[in-house]
């Protein structure tokens, strides 16, 4: 939700929320719902069971998003591929030989993986060294860097006039984010990944819905005037965001 502030600042004659579709309000909605499943699973995870090592609350994660997955689909598809037809006419992309995207999205996909795989390890050696928690550090560098691809996509659509493509870049990775906690939950044999996570993770959850809420209330409010070059919600999201991370980090 950060990112969608950063990305505001991008687009210079009227805030970011005035050039996107109501539609986005359903992403908006399903990333709160699915947070709160995760959060509540948190908070219950004496009581919730399991089946074999995996919690039951990841089924249902994989069921809702499932479902958001189709409903967000069958609504932005539409939008998405206007917006991208139009500016692939503008631009004669044709002369581009699918064969050289497919090739360069595959190298470029394998790189942020390879890469992706040496963090953990990096950012548990950092916690140790320099004395902080790892909900702290997770929730600020590795979320930073992790979501920094995301950041660049984005912005390059918006230097396109594809501001559809970039909100819905942000927006679908926040429900996917969400989704991440059932996958790693089956390869964590130990138990419920929940079962050990400590109840701190419930402040970066319950921050996070609150930023949700303001999105979708610039979705549908779509002010008009920008405070120097952040419209009113993208400087009320980057307010939260660092208070956020300050009470984060203080709580430990």
């Amino acid at each position: 939700m950060f990112l969608i502030a950063i990305l505001d600042g991008f687009v210079r004659d009227q805030p970011l929320t005035t050039k996107v579709h109501y539609g986005f309000t359903l992403s908006s909605a399903f990333g709160i719902v699915l947070i709160s499943i995760a959060g509540a699973s948190l908070l219950l995870k004496d009581i919730i069971p399991s089946i074999g090592w995996i919690s039951i609350s990841s089924f249902v994660i994989v069921f809702v998003y499932i479902i958001a997955l189709k409903l967000t689909t069958d609504y932005e598809r539409k939008l998405i591929a206007t917006a991208a037809k139009e500016v692939a006419e503008e631009l004669k992309y044709e002369k581009i030989h699918l064969k050289e995207v497919v090739f360069k999205y595959i190298l470029n996909s394998l790189f942020i993986i390879i890469s992706a795989t040496f963090l953990p390890d990096v950012g548990y050696k950092i916690t140790e060294t320099f004395g902080l928690t790892q909900t702290f550090f997770g929730s600020l560098f590795i979320a930073v860097t992790t979501s920094l691809p995301e950041l660049a996509v984005s912005i390059a659509a918006v230097k396109l006039d594809l501001v559809q493509i970039a909100v819905a870049n942000l927006l679908g990775s926040n429900i996917f984010n969400i989704f991440i906690l059932p996958i790693t939950d089956v390869f964590y044999t130990k138990g419920s990944i929940y079962a050990d996570m400590t109840d701190y993770n419930l402040l970066p959850a319950s921050f996070s819905v609150l930023m949700t809420g303001i999105v979708i209330a610039g979705l549908i409010y779509k002010a008009e005037r920008k405070f120097f070059r952040l419209a009113y919600e993208s400087i009320a999201l980057i307010l939260v965001y660092f208070i956020g991370i300050y009470i984060i980090f203080i709580s430990h």
